[in-house]
């Protein structure tokens, strides 16, 4: 939100942006997660915290050879979506692993 201005002229979409902004409707926000372990990049995994609550979906997977670990790309419900909160990404096909919020684009 910090690259749109609500002060300058008119253009398409303004309205909804605004009451986007002025009624805290924006639920979920895209942010990287880093995985503490290796895993599978081709399964889908689903974010909760530590009491089972839903708190998102990863979108991407891959393998950073930069940071040397496994990265990705998620749709966070903003209550989670802060650096440095810790997660339990699920697969539907049973893989479980640790997951860090990070703010994107990824720093070492």
């Amino acid at each position: 939100m910090d690259a749109v201005s609500f002060t300058k002229g008119c253009y398409i979409g303004q309205e909804v942006i605004a009451r986007l902004e002025t009624y805290e409707k924006v639920q979920k926000y895209l942010m990287g997660v880093e995985f503490e372990e290796e895993v599978n990049e081709n399964n889908t995994f689903n974010l909760f915290d530590e009491n089972n609550n839903e708190a998102g979906k990863i979108t991407s997977v891959v393998k950073s050879f930069r940071y040397n670990r496994y990265i990705g790309l998620a749709y966070i419900n903003k209550t989670f979506a802060k650096e440095g909160i810790k997660l339990i990404a699920k697969s539907e096909s049973g893989e479980m692993v640790n997951v860090i919020v990070k703010e994107i684009p990824f720093k070492k």
